[in-house]
């Protein structure tokens, strides 16, 4: 029988969360940080690493591109509220993720390393890229984080949140 097959063999792969990532996801979410994974992946994908990391939770919504195309953008910043995995992006919906946000008031920072974010990047008030990304997205960032490690940035909210704190503090006194 020629068209007969035989399994010899499955190959996965797995290409696991930095170190420390769950760690600062939590404390930004602890700090009131909505934090929010936008990828090109599938969404059961995505969804899988979300959890893994401590950005998606049971009862939390996952949204893809064409989800988000078929929205006003009413319903997308409603949508956003609740979601926290955006799944089958394409580049020109995270730039209207970051505008909608924008529109109603929202201080959006964005991380990203590749050329798809550029966009996103740029329209963000914070755009971080990795040191590790392409140089199209360091190049509209304006933070560049050179180790790759998201903690760099939760450390770095922390000590303006102290800043901010502190200049309050003495604003009062005189």
């Amino acid at each position: 029988d020629m068209w007969r097959y035989d399994i010899v063999g499955l190959v996965g792969f797995l290409d696991p969360p930095k170190e420390g990532v769950r760690e600062a996801v939590l404390t930004a979410r602890k700090a009131g940080i909505h934090v929010t994974m936008i990828t090109g992946d599938y969404p059961l994908t995505a969804r899988a690493i979300a959890a893994a990391v401590g950005i998606w939770k049971e009862g939390e919504t996952v949204l893809t591109g064409r989800e988000i195309e078929s929205m006003s953008d009413g319903e997308l910043f409603a949508a956003l509220k609740t979601s926290t995995v955006l799944a089958r992006v394409l580049p020109e919906h995270k730039y209207r993720v970051v505008r909608v946000l924008q529109d109603r008031g929202e201080i959006v920072a964005v991380s990203g390393d590749g050329v798809n974010d550029v966009p996103a990047l740029k329209a963000a008030d914070l755009g971080i890229a990795m040191g590790s990304g392409t140089e199209a997205a360091k190049s509209v960032a304006k933070m560049v984080i050179v180790d790759n490690n998201l903690r760099v940035i939760v450390d770095a909210i922390r000590n303006g949140r102290v800043i901010v704190h502190n200049v309050r503090k003495v604003i009062y006194y005189l």
